[in-house]
């Protein structure tokens, strides 16, 4: 059975990067635990469209989870 953070589909960003900034909700989908255990996502696009490519961030840059 998936964790709930393994069903996770939407976010908000709390550290920007070149192609969203702070505030900005995400689509998200899990990637993989670090060996620290630190929860990791794939963002492939934003609320503003679709991103170039796509880009990790740790659980720990994102708030307001949504499934």
């Amino acid at each position: 059975m998936k964790s709930k953070k393994e069903l996770y589909v939407t976010a908000k960003a709390t550290v920007s990067c070149a192609h969203f900034k702070i505030g900005e909700f995400v689509s998200i989908k899990f990637s993989h635990y670090g060996n620290d255990g630190k929860v990791w996502y794939s963002i492939d696009s934003t609320q503003n469209g679709p991103l170039p490519f796509i880009i990790s961030y740790p659980e720990n840059h994102l708030s307001n989870f949504c499934l």
